[in-house]
């Protein structure tokens, strides 16, 4: 299991995502998770990958990026040696009843064939709102259930944030996780969505041990939310080295 970043946290430095990319490579983080390339072009973002010593973990990509532009997509990120696509959200409505969740689910599905047959994996990573209760049902898993060949990448703060346990949900979807967001969080407070790790009230050590008798590949930090990027970076790299 390695530790990762998404650089979705790091967005507001004023530099290139080459130099970003090859600031991460001094922390003890082993990995990198796009959220968008910015104005570079792959073979740029190769090349700083290569120097920083990282590797790819994956890449947040919208559904209707990989749906309607399915050869330019494939073609950027297999540049850059990403095999691991996750879609980072879908439309709220899709989980405000079943018939919309398996529908959604369905749709992912039919994607996650065709990426398959060009070796790659579809992941899907929650928010909040999929964990509306429809008729004594998560739609979450309602959605889930539909998804067939879809893994999943769960954020354990977000997770918390909507009042479930993310150790319930890593222990039912074990087989199904190879990516997790490591976020912290508080719930019902305005603005603490996500939080410095160690400031929420997500048990992380369990997580992370969790994470680790499931098989996870990937422990990826994100703080969405951070005044200061740079310190949550280092802050969430010696956490996680501590209790790894």
């Amino acid at each position: 299991m390695r530790f990762g970043i998404q650089l979705y946290t790091l967005r507001e430095l004023e530099e290139p995502l080459s130099e970003t990319i090859e600031r991460v490579g001094e922390t003890a983080f082993e990995g990198v998770e796009f959220a968008g390339l910015g104005d570079e072009p792959p073979k740029s973002v190769s090349s700083a990958i290569d120097r920083s010593g990282l590797s790819v973990a994956g890449a947040h990509i919208g559904v209707e990026s990989i749906a309607d532009n399915y050869d330019e997509t494939l073609e950027t990120y297999t540049e850059i040696n990403c095999s691991n696509f996750v879609v980072p959200s879908y439309e709220r409505t899709a989980f405000e009843s079943k018939a919309d969740a398996r529908e959604a689910g369905r749709r992912l599905s039919s994607l996650a064939d065709e990426l398959a047959g060009d070796d790659v994996t579809l992941h899907y990573h929650n928010h909040s709102f999929e964990y509306a209760e429809l008729d004594g049902e998560y739609a979450f898993d309602v959605f889930l259930e539909a998804a067939k060949g879809v893994q999943l990448e769960i954020d354990i703060g977000l997770t918390n944030r909507a009042g479930i346990d993310p150790l319930e949900v890593i222990e039912r979807y074990g087989d199904r996780i190879s990516l997790v967001h490591v976020t912290d969080s508080i719930s019902g407070a305005d603005g603490a969505q996500h939080v410095d790790l160690g400031d929420g009230e997500v048990d992380l050590e369990a997580c992370v041990d969790l994470c680790a008798d499931v098989g996870v590949d990937w422990l990826l930090f994100e703080h969405g939310l951070t005044d200061d990027p740079i310190a949550s970076m280092e802050g969430a790299a010696e956490t996680l080295e501590s209790i790894s």
